[in-house]
């Protein structure tokens, strides 16, 4: 099984993206969502623009045990979790692929408005590839990436 991906130039470099939709208990209007494919990320996480798109309550979450503040992208965030979620990308066959996660990370700026991090995206990090069992296939060359099983 393969799903695209799609690839962008950011700042005169290639960027790969998904498009994926999240779904869980809290999420009333799922909605479909550009991610950035980051390997250097240890989770996935939803950005504070995808987190006021989707109407997730970050009242309603649990902060981890453990790396409950993190860096990301210059900027200090609370992190949340968002428990048992599903995540939906859809392959070259048209078809729906679901991937079951135990938990996304969910983040908030430590200060300043949400707002004002409205361009920082949301990422399908390491834990979304192991546990969806992908491999990241791209040739910069030739502006091609997909994630396969």
């Amino acid at each position: 099984m393969k799903i695209p991906l799609r690839i962008r130039k950011q700042f005169d470099e290639p960027m790969i993206s998904a498009t994926a939709t999240i779904k869980a208990s809290c999420i009333r209007r799922p909605l479909p969502l550009e991610f950035l494919v980051d390997t250097g990320s240890p989770w996935i996480a939803l950005a504070p623009r995808d987190v006021k798109k989707t109407n997730i309550p970050i009242t309603s979450l649990k902060k981890p045990k453990k790396y409950t503040t993190i860096l990301f992208a210059g900027a200090k965030f609370w992190r949340y979790l968002l428990e048992n979620a599903s995540v939906y990308l859809i392959d070259e066959s048209g078809n729906m692929v679901k991937i079951d996660l135990p938990m996304v990370s969910v983040l908030w700026p430590t200060k300043g408005k949400p707002e004002e991090y409205d361009a920082i995206p949301s990422v399908l990090g390491c834990d979304f590839l192991t546990i969806g069992g992908f491999c990241l296939h791209f040739d910069p060359s030739h502006m091609k990436a997909s994630l396969e099983k």
